[in-house]
């Protein structure tokens, strides 16, 4: 039985109730990631960004606090304002963004242009 995303689970009354086979124990959302959690529950209208959030996890460039490994001072909420802002001003943009970008380009990572709306992230990851 399923309600809400929870997982029911019916046993012989001879048995007790926490000592459930491993493979049933298993919570149905323990493999959300939380960069997936933040993009569904900050940006729910945003569906093409979430092809972009998947690329990152993928390749193992966030961590579970969602900081970037290799720019342990950057955020996954910066990197998404920066990606959903339409407006091209280079100059107000942070050099560690642009770094983040140049980084991935030579990872050869590329992400699908409908999930960049920013065009100087363009320019470097799609």
């Amino acid at each position: 039985m399923f309600l809400g995303g929870e997982k029911y689970i019916i046993h012989k009354l001879s048995e007790p109730c926490d000592l459930l086979p491993i493979e049933q124990n298993v919570n149905i959302n323990d493999d959300i990631h939380p960069a997936k959690e933040y993009v569904n529950s900050t940006y729910p209208k945003q569906k093409h960004l979430k092809f972009a959030i998947d690329i990152i996890e993928r390749n193992n460039l966030i961590d579970h606090n969602l900081y970037f490994i290799a720019f342990p001072d950057l955020h996954l909420a910066d990197v998404c304002a920066f990606f959903n802002n339409r407006f091209k001003n280079q100059k107000s943009t942070d050099p560690r963004i642009i770094k983040l970008c140049k980084f991935i380009q030579t990872s050869k990572i590329k992400f699908p242009k409908v999930s960049i709306k920013n065009p100087v992230a363009q320019k470097y990851v799609c």
